[in-house]
């Protein structure tokens, strides 16, 4: 066991920005590993984020359908989105609901922030339970940016989701972890 003691952390050598974007950055890192070896690291640079398991009044769990241009495929999921510079992760989470369901989130409890690909992007997810969540309004259609977000809300019942966990048609990550938790 005490080999796995050792001090693992690369360090950063040189580094250069090789995109600089709306929602991500990129840089190329050379680093120095533990070993005294180098090597070249792509980091991803994101500024986090917030997912929200909300329940209504009435116990229904508010998710939603998406189309996620990377994987080319309509997502179930629960709400998300990004943190806007200085946004506390609460004030995003109520803000994203709102934005993109139109529900206004009663008693909020944060459950974990979880990194959503550590291989090569910094991104934090900041996972929250919503309870008591009201419907308030019809969804903005827009994001933050004013562009057009391509949502559905969907309501499902606890049990409805776990089959669909099983059943392989909800399998986004964020999701997936926020139905398990205890």
């Amino acid at each position: 066991m005490e080999k796995y003691m050792n001090d693992l952390r690369e360090k950063k050598v040189d580094g250069e920005a090789k995109y600089r974007g709306r929602i991500i950055n990129v840089r190329l890192d050379e680093v120095e590993l533990p070993s005294g070896n180098r090597s070249f690291r792509e980091v991803v640079e994101h500024p986090g984020a917030v997912a929200l398991l909300g329940e209504t009044v009435d116990g229904e769990l508010v998710l939603i359908r998406q189309f996620r241009y990377p994987t080319g495929e309509t997502l179930i999921e629960i709400p998300a989105g990004k943190l806007e510079n200085g946004e506390s992760p609460e004030d995003c989470v109520r803000r994203e609901m709102m934005e993109e369901t139109g529900y206004k989130i009663g008693d909020l409890e944060l459950l974990s922030g979880i990194y959503s690909t550590p291989g090569f992007c910094d991104e934090v997810i900041y996972i929250f339970r919503g309870y008591n969540l009201e419907y308030i309004k019809e969804p903005a259609g827009e994001d933050e940016n004013g562009d057009e977000e391509n949502l559905h809300t969907l309501l499902l019942t606890r049990e409805e989701a776990m089959r669909m966990i099983k059943s392989g048609e909800i399998y986004d990550a964020k999701t997936v972890i926020a139905l398990l938790w205890p």
